[in-house]
């Protein structure tokens, strides 16, 4: 099963209770962040991916993710191939780990460019077997 979540323009998830994208195990994962589309405020790590076989995310948005409580990135439970793409971009104020990629991918490549991961409460990149 494949998902892909969009967000362009000036779209705009905040303050959620919980993560602005939960995605569970069981899908190939899409996620993209374009133009000015953001993340803030929310209550628990800002994109979890849990247990899926593929996972794509490009964070190509200026405004990014900031302000949240918990990780910017949390990617794990097994999720395989990873593949992270941040340019123009930022991860600011999370009070965990800017990107957190842990429990066991078989493969993981993270590209930066021209972006921030800056003021988190733990790791700005944390990569982990367990």
């Amino acid at each position: 099963h494949h998902v892909a979540v969009r967000l362009q323009g000036h779209a705009e998830l905040r303050e959620t209770s919980g993560s602005a994208i939960h995605v569970n195990e069981g899908l190939d994962v899409r996620l993209y962040l374009h133009d000015e589309a953001t993340i803030t405020g929310c209550h628990s790590h800002s994109i979890v991916v849990q247990g899926s076989s593929f996972v794509q995310i490009e964070l190509l948005s200026e405004k990014g993710i900031n302000a949240g409580q918990g990780d910017g990135i949390n990617v794990g439970q097994n999720a395989d191939n990873v593949t992270l793409i941040l340019d123009g971009t930022q991860i600011v104020n999370c009070s965990g780990s800017g990107i957190a990629v842990w429990g066991g991918s078989a493969s993981t490549d993270i590209a930066i460019a021209r972006s921030n991961v800056s003021g988190t409460g733990a790791n700005g990149i944390f990569l982990s077997e367990i």
